[in-house]
């Protein structure tokens, strides 16, 4: 029972790292050890929840809300039953901070709109997929943009929906027919929280500081968490949002502690060592450094001062990477064992991919195995938008091509100049040139703000597909002001229409990408957000790639390279006007 568990002291936040490293130690013995003291099993009465009436309200035989802490719903003439899986938990701040419950059911999707109705819920979390793993997680519980959908005496209607590389928000209108009133809801939706794993997470932690940013500090009404059971990956994120706030206000978080009360309200909240464990690691993530999202005025504001030339706005730029490289990611030798045991080219390159991040490439007879020094790359609203990789050797041409045949790639964009780096393999004719089992050919050219070439990949017995290479039209130069080549670059790259990963190569696949992927992302999240975060944005994308953005130049050039744009685009408005 809880009160006999083992007690585990308070860890400050400036210490949480060496906790993790202790913890991780042996396998994770620590981590395993800390879990395996935690009450499991129920120990509570669940006497509502196991009444015969209510048995095929339950998505799982053995996981029911204990009774001193279910949702009671009230009974009207739609709902005929107070039941619902689901417990009120109680917070860092309040009492009835949080209810957790399990994902609905076909016939518990009325039940579930009641409960948001009679507890004044405006913001909702759900952390699991309809379908994973070939089984039903939850039922789609609300319409699709613009449809209305009545679920007893509520209706749904679905007003605006935002796609993001992680996750999705909903904004919907639930309208109570009895009542004749209307409220609003959001629904955060986390879409990349593997079956049977734990998320990235960084990508939780950005996910959360979504949702905590979105709320309204005056608002007091519960925060609905669900998933598939409501006890696994609810419990996680539960525990992450409560011992953020415990964290801000005391300097200290204890998750042991934490995740015990919360199985005073709910059974097993916490599934597995592996989710606790990511508790800590996002309580890492999220203390490490500030996610400081600017509105766009702000941003021009800030990146103006940075380049004025003033020694004290300089030092912006300067603390602002020194903290980028103080947080940089650790790997260690066991990180690259596949990319160090199979890569067989004569390349210089002593950037590798990492195992956990690296691409695999499909075997061809004659060819050499499955590697090839690639890494995909989320952009703000794709996760796998863009493919980096290093300019292919004579040697490697093939495998580059075999990249672009087993992604489907439709683009390649080029970090400089093609014919400064290609080295006479990219066709400059009609006259095809064979690169056995491929041959290459061009197919038309095209040059405006940048040059393309349009290439027709042909193998025996096989179907032949295109592809576009895109280059910039001079050599991108982060020592100079001039940022008009870049922009260029990635303005088309933006106006690119495909849903495979576009692939960006430079001469180690990490010069110029990091600038070039972190500008497109930048630029994402201002057209869907109206804000603008180029910390935040560097900082992910070094988690798959560490050697992006590797200068302070750099650094400043996708500040310089953005207020441009942003600049640009308003005396174009300007002009039109």
């Amino acid at each position: 029972m809880y009160e006999n568990a083992d007690q585990v002291p308070d860890v400050y936040i400036s210490e949480i790292k060496e906790a993790i490293e202790v913890k991780s130690r042996n396998k994770n013995s620590g981590f395993k050890k800390e879990y395996s003291l935690l009450p499991y099993g129920e120990n509570y009465p669940c006497s509502a929840g196991k009444q015969p009436g209510n048995a095929t309200k339950n998505r799982f035989k053995t996981t029911f809300p204990y009774d001193h802490s279910r949702v009671v719903l009230k009974v009207d003439n739609a709902i005929s039953s107070d039941y619902i899986n689901a417990n009120f938990i109680t917070g860092s701040v309040r009492e009835h901070e949080y209810i957790a419950s399990q994902g609905p059911k076909q016939h518990t999707v009325n039940d579930f709109w009641a409960m948001i109705w009679q507890e004044k819920v405006t913001q909702l979390v759900m952390l699991t997929g309809l379908m994973e793993g070939g089984k039903v997680k939850c039922t789609k519980y609300w319409p699709d943009l613009g449809i209305e959908k009545e679920c007893g005496n509520m209706k749904i209607r679905l007003e605006k929906e935002k796609y993001f590389a992680s996750h999705a928000v909903r904004s919907m209108k639930i309208l109570n027919k009895a009542a004749n009133t209307s409220r609003s809801l959001t629904q955060f939706h986390y879409t990349s929280w593997p079956d049977h794993g734990t998320p990235e997470p960084l990508d939780l932690v950005l996910f959360h500081n979504h949702v905590m940013t979105s709320r309204a500090s005056s608002d007091t009404s519960p925060l609905v968490v669900h998933c598939s059971a409501g006890i696994g990956r609810t419990g996680t994120y539960i525990a992450l949002d409560a011992l953020c706030k415990t964290g801000r206000t005391s300097g200290k978080v204890n998750v042991m502690e934490c995740v015990k009360a919360m199985r005073i309200d709910r059974m097993n909240m916490v599934q597995t060592y592996e989710q606790y464990m990511t508790i800590y690691v996002g309580l890492f993530e999220a203390f490490r450094a500030p996610i400081k999202a600017l509105n766009v005025s702000d941003f021009v504001q800030k990146a103006e001062s940075m380049h004025n030339h003033e020694p004290a706005n300089r030092t912006v730029i300067r603390k602002e990477f020194q903290q980028l490289h103080t947080i940089l990611p650790e790997y260690g030798p066991e990180d690259y064992k596949f990319a160090k045991e199979n890569n067989s080219t004569n390349s210089s390159n002593t950037i590798l991919p990492l195992d956990k991040y690296g691409l695999h490439l499909t075997p061809l007879p004659n060819c050499r195995g499955s590697f090839i020094n690639a890494v995909y790359l989320p952009s703000c609203k794709d996760e796998k938008a863009f493919i980096l990789t290093e300019y292919p050797s004579s040697e490697s041409v093939v495998d580059f091509l075999r990249l672009i045949k087993d992604h489907e790639a439709d683009y390649i964009i080029f970090m400089n100049p093609a014919d400064d780096v290609m080295k006479g393999w990219l066709p400059s004719t009609s006259e095809p040139i064979s690169y056995p089992p491929f041959t290459l050919s061009l197919h038309s050219a095209t040059e405006s703000d940048v040059k393309t070439k349009k290439l027709l990949i042909s193998r025996a017995g096989q179907e032949a597909i295109t592809c576009v290479v895109a280059e910039p039209i001079a050599l991108i130069d982060t020592s100079k002001p001039d940022t008009s080549t870049i922009r260029k670059l990635v303005n088309y790259a933006l106006g690119i229409s495909t849903v495979n990963a576009a692939i960006v190569v430079s001469k180690d696949g990490a010069e110029f990408c990091g600038v070039f992927c972190a500008i497109y992302n930048c630029l994402q999240q201002m057209r869907i957000e109206d804000s603008i975060d180029v910390f935040t944005a560097v900082r992910h994308m070094r988690i798959r790639r560490p050697e992006l953005c590797q200068t302070q130049e750099e650094y400043g050039f996708i500040y310089k390279t953005l207020l441009d744009h942003i600049q640009s685009e308003s005396e174009n408005v300007y002009c039109n006007m």
